[in-house]
């Protein structure tokens, strides 16, 4: 976004940052879900 809060098209650079924030964030909320998935696992233990 600019000052007058109107967005502008990144430049090839912030768009090659942008990918990698974006990979790493779906990594980090796919083991997020595993974990919770495994520990509601854990909770049924005898």
């Amino acid at each position: 976004m600019n000052g007058n809060g109107h967005l502008i098209e990144l430049s090839p650079k912030f768009k090659e940052i942008n990918d990698v924030l974006e990979r790493i964030h779906i990594r980090r909320n796919k083991k997020l879900k595993e974990k919770v998935v495994f520990n509601d696992l854990l909770v049924f233990k005898h």
